[in-house]
């Protein structure tokens, strides 16, 4: 396999004397000696004098005057056709197990005897020689690596990696961050986050070592890098990254977990320390009536190797009969004898039912006092959710909930 350089189908070579050609291409013209056009022929053929004259090459570059050709040995697979603006960057190979993903405004034709993928977002162009080429890009409809897609197409992975190489470069496909590989990004969102994150008023001094010190190195594309903002006038500030979940019930076509988990982290004097893992629960396959919700939840909190017990705790059973299943559960370190529950509270009638259970179960009135002010904040796109806390026999003490809308930013004193 082979990328070869060779003058774009858009160039024309116009003779002006014995000694010198005129370059046409769409974005203008460049004077060359004659012998050097003559060595570059279009539809990629390698420039034999390349090599001689590097600078007069990268001035054909730089004016879209080139066009790059993927070969499999003398045969060629597809070229990349600049347009009116020169391409910016050569095309570089994909990597074999980095997955990639075609635009949603990718698409493939045919212009009289040639077939060619394009966007809409450049005038440059792919044009497709081999009908492999037409496999692979068929094949991304769904995010695949190179390796999946020399299965599917029939060409070589090397193959693949360059022919991927010259969609990335006009945006026809674009990569799909995961694994060991997205951790550049989560490094970059961190330190933008340290910088820029917090509203005004929250100090980061404690913030920067902390976060330097969470560990990222197992995040891919579901990562997510949380602030919690305490609204007790300490202008503390929680952090929750999301991170790959491997403990039991995560796995299997009636899994109960989902494969993620948000780690909290609190962040005290620059210290981090782990507060708890939140999961979400898995949707069952089949709606639930009440009391297989509370086997399901069972089973669940059996799964994250807690000592809490739905079936002996009546005001625990008496939230889910009034709010539905919780849609995640926190595990807390040295801490079997309790979990966190966060159910969706959409509406007012929603955050009723659960004060009025919340009453009825004995919790303080001081903990039930910001639920009018909560009221005005439903109905976001992300549900508020209810934080409460099971234990043994009952309910803790504490109630939170957890908002996510920039409006209440102005509630924090």
């Amino acid at each position: 396999m082979s990328k070869m350089l060779g003058l774009s189908p858009a160039v024309t070579i116009k003779s002006a004397d014995a000694n010198w050609s005129e370059l046409v291409g769409p974005n203008g013209s460049l004077v060359v000696p004659a012998n050097f056009a003559s060595t570059l022929p279009t539809n990629g053929a390698t420039p034999s004098s390349a090599g001689s004259d590097p600078r007069l090459m990268q001035k054909l570059a730089d004016g879209g005057f080139l066009s790059v050709t993927a070969y499999d040995g003398d045969a060629p697979l597809a070229t990349l056709v600049p347009g009116i603006k020169p391409l910016v960057l050569m095309p570089v190979d994909a990597l074999p197990t980095t997955a990639f993903r075609l635009s949603r405004f990718a698409y493939l034709h045919r212009t009289k005897r040639r077939v060619i993928i394009e966007t809409p977002t450049t005038s440059a162009y792919l044009e497709i020689h081999d009908p492999r080429v037409a496999a692979v890009a068929a094949g991304l409809a769904f995010d695949q690596t190179p390796i999946a897609l020399a299965a599917s197409s029939g060409l070589s992975i090397s193959g693949v990696c360059e022919v991927l190489g010259l969609m990335r470069a006009i945006g026809i496909v674009m990569a799909v961050a995961r694994g060991l590989e997205f951790v550049p990004a989560v490094n970059s969102l961190i330190a933008w986050a340290e910088r820029e994150a917090l509203p005004h008023g929250f100090s980061n001094t404690g913030l920067v070592a902390g976060l330097d010190r969470i560990p990222v190195e197992g995040a891919d594309a579901s990562f997510h890098l949380i602030f919690e903002l305490h609204h007790d006038g300490s202008r503390q500030v929680d952090i929750s990254v999301c991170l790959p979940y491997e403990g039991d019930g995560t796995a299997g076509d009636r899994a109960l977990l989902l494969p993620t988990g948000f780690y909290e982290f609190d962040i005290v004097d620059g210290v981090e320390s782990l507060m708890g893992v939140f999961l979400h629960l898995a949707p069952p396959i089949d709606p639930l009536d009440g009391q297989s919700q509370e086997q399901r939840l069972e089973q669940t909190l059996r799964a994250l190797g807690s000592s809490c017990r739905i079936s002996n705790n009546p005001d625990a059973r008496a939230l889910v009969a009034g709010l539905g299943l919780p849609g995640m559960l926190a595990v807390l370190p040295g801490r079997e004898d309790s979990v966190r529950m966060l159910f969706a509270i959409p509406d007012a009638a929603l955050l009723e039912i659960a004060k009025q259970i919340l009453q009825n179960a004995g919790i303080p009135t001081s903990s039930l006092s910001h639920f009018v002010a909560i009221e005005p904040l439903l109905g976001g796109v992300a549900p508020t959710r209810l934080a409460v806390d099971m234990t043994y026999t009952g309910l803790g003490p504490r109630v939170g909930f957890e908002v996510f809308t920039p409006q209440a930013i102005a509630l924090l004193p």
